[in-house]
């Protein structure tokens, strides 16, 4: 059974899927759209919920700052095309300290941040005298509406108008930012108002599931669905899991079923690339340096015309420099990256990794040291290395000396989840950046749907939106 064409198809009726239906239909003349999902639209998303949005966002380098402005950007001229039906508010994020210590700190994030294109930055130092003017005057926010000129932040110090302008916070507050260009809006009214929108320029929903989509010589040709139809459709937009930057297979259990896995594999790792995802082969290679080299070929290197089979692999670091050299060379030479095992999350770790040196260190203490120097000439621009380490979230002082060791490396971070590591576990992992750690969880988010009714892609899903959230709560960014 054969449904009509589509120019585009988009599987997920969440936020994600309904913004790119409205974007395509109304602002690209894009009219022969088809949304597909098999739930109610925005169904992930509560009638009650509000969506907190700020630009003030530290580094390393701009880019959270200027994605954030063009995001806000869009916000406001759908609140002007709508008459803000969606309630767009400009109250700002506050963020406050008690701790006298911390005011240089507060003013250096400040000067950092601003710089970075978050706006200016206004000073408002203490008063000589109780009754003098201020020489920079202090405005407070709008309860409602999103019009207003100001931008950056403003650094209070003067504790008499902490106390005027913020009298929920303690008393022994001694410090205020209050980032100007941030807020938040009801999501659900926005999804709601792209979606009619959408719908009056030729978007149509189907109550359906996507099963498979039809990919010959690496262009899509059609997309099949749970109740036996087919849309013939040239692309397909995949719009049902946004909470991941990345995939992690897991390539032991592709190669246990032969060559047919090893095509498996690189059909998802294909998958997730063309969805926008990074993906890191968790392969774990380490060997002498001959080995090494066909290792690095096999994952990170382009082959022929096509490219590498992933962006990144974990390295067994422990048998030294010459076994991690050629994959820094792939670095080098391709933009690869690495992970490189530094203090695991599997319960023998300790037997090898723990054990103590001669100046006291512990042996994966010392492995941390390797990494960081290796990492040394592969920092980018954003300030964060190539050659990145594993560490197990089971382990939060461990978490917590690793940043400490290797403050530039990224930290992938295995354990959330089934293996009973919390998110709160990984905080100190992003000190940072947001950018500066990777945390991962498979069987939670795989296995969701396990004990319940519910279909395992929505009970995944759900799991993963549900993890996300925890974890960027809990690392404070």
């Amino acid at each position: 059974m054969s449904r009509p064409t589509a120019d585009v198809v988009i599987c997920g009726a969440g936020i994600a899927g309904i913004a790119a239906a409205y974007y395509l239909t109304v602002k690209h003349g894009i009219k022969n759209v088809s949304l597909v999902d098999e739930r109610p639209p925005l169904s992930l998303t509560s009638d009650k919920s509000t969506e907190c949005y700020r630009n003030w966002w530290p580094g390393p380098g701009d880019a959270m700052v200027s994605f954030m402005n063009r995001s806000i950007d869009l916000l406001e001229t759908l609140a002007y095309e709508s008459g803000n039906l969606f309630n767009l508010n400009r109250r700002g994020y506050v963020y406050a300290t008690a701790d006298p210590a911390r005011i240089l700190g507060f003013q250096r994030a400040c000067e950092e941040i601003s710089a970075l294109g978050a706006g200016p930055l206004r000073l408002h130092s203490p008063r000589p005298a109780l009754h003098t003017p201020h020489p920079t005057p202090y405005s407070p926010p709008s309860p409602e509406g999103f019009e207003t000129p100001l931008t950056g932040a403003d650094l209070v110090l003067d504790r008499d108008l902490i106390r005027e302008h913020f009298p929920y916070l303690a008393k022994e507050t001694v410090a205020v930012i209050h980032a100007r260009r941030a807020g938040w809006f009801s999501a659900q009214t926005l999804g709601m108002y792209l979606l009619e929108r959408a719908r009056e320029n030729g978007a149509r929903l189907i109550p359906a599931r996507v099963e498979s989509v039809k990919v010959i010589n690496a262009r899509v040709e059609a997309v099949h669905l749970n109740d036996g139809s087919t849309i013939a459709a040239p692309c397909f937009v995949d719009a049902a899991g946004p909470y991941v930057v990345a995939v992690k297979p897991q390539t032991a259990f592709f190669e246990a079923l032969g060559a047919e896995g090893f095509r498996a594999l690189e059909d998802v790792c294909a998958y997730a690339r063309d969805a926008g995802l990074l993906v890191i082969a968790d392969g774990k290679r380490g060997d002498i340096g001959s080995t090494a080299r066909a290792y690095s070929a096999a994952f990170l290197e382009p082959r022929g015309g096509d490219p590498p089979l992933a962006d990144a692999l974990t390295v067994n670091a422990y048998l030294g420099g010459d076994s991690v050299e050629p994959f820094l060379g792939a670095c080098r030479r391709h933009g690869a990256g690495i992970f490189c095992l530094v203090r695991t999350s599997n319960a023998g770790a300790a037997d090898v990794q723990d054990v103590s040196l001669s100046d006291g260190r512990t042996l994966w203490q010392h492995v941390a040291g390797l990494v960081r120097e290796w990492g040394t000439d592969l920092v980018g621009e954003r300030g964060l290395s190539s050659v990145g380490a594993v560490v197990g979230a089971t382990y939060p002082r461990a978490v917590a000396e690793a940043r400490r060791l290797m403050p530039q490396a990224v930290l992938l971070l295995p354990g959330v989840g089934a293996q009973g590591a919390s998110a709160a576990d990984v905080a100190r992992a992003f000190t940072s950046g947001p950018a500066s750690a990777l945390v991962a969880a498979s069987r939670s988010i795989i296995y969701a749907h396990r004990g319940s009714d519910a279909d395992w892609r929505a009970a995944a899903g759900a799991e993963a939106a549900r993890l996300a959230s925890e974890v960027w709560a809990a690392s404070g960014w």
